[in-house]
């Protein structure tokens, strides 16, 4: 049945794999508080069962599988960096450091599962993050 459905196991797994993220809007938050309707996404999304569960198991295969990690890259090229309202010569940049910041963040939480992380509530979490995100966010 894989076979017939999806032509390989591979190509199932990337089918499973690859849920869509939906992120904020720009235009849903003001420039001042993107960051935290950002981290608030990142921190209820990577927890969720659907499609968290799918984002955690494709950066533990990213760790180590380039066609992951790939599936990384295109998940975020594609639905992290339109929604971001940076402009300028260094737009590629900034959005590669608030998807770092997001892919490090669940990482750390849920494959390396730092004691920090893992003991902190989410609101505490999304407090962080969001300075972090907003820090990017509001360089000059």
């Amino acid at each position: 049945m894989v076979v017939r459905y999806f032509a390989s196991k591979e190509r199932l797994f990337a089918e499973a794999t690859t849920p869509a993220i939906d992120i904020p809007r720009a235009t849903a938050a003001e420039g001042h508080t993107l960051g935290a309707a950002l981290a608030s996404h990142a921190v209820e999304l990577w927890g969720s069962e659907n499609p968290g569960r799918a984002l955690r198991i494709l950066l533990r295969a990213s760790a180590h599988d380039t066609e992951a990690a790939a599936r990384v890259r295109s998940i975020f090229e594609g639905q992290v960096r339109p929604f971001l309202p940076i402009g300028g010569q260094d737009a590629a940049l900034r959005a590669g450091m608030i998807s770092s910041l997001i892919l490090g963040f669940a990482y750390s939480r849920y494959v390396v599962q730092l004691p920090p992380l893992i003991d902190a509530d989410d609101d505490a979490l999304e407090h962080r993050l969001a300075l972090a995100l907003q820090a990017v966010l509001d360089a000059p």
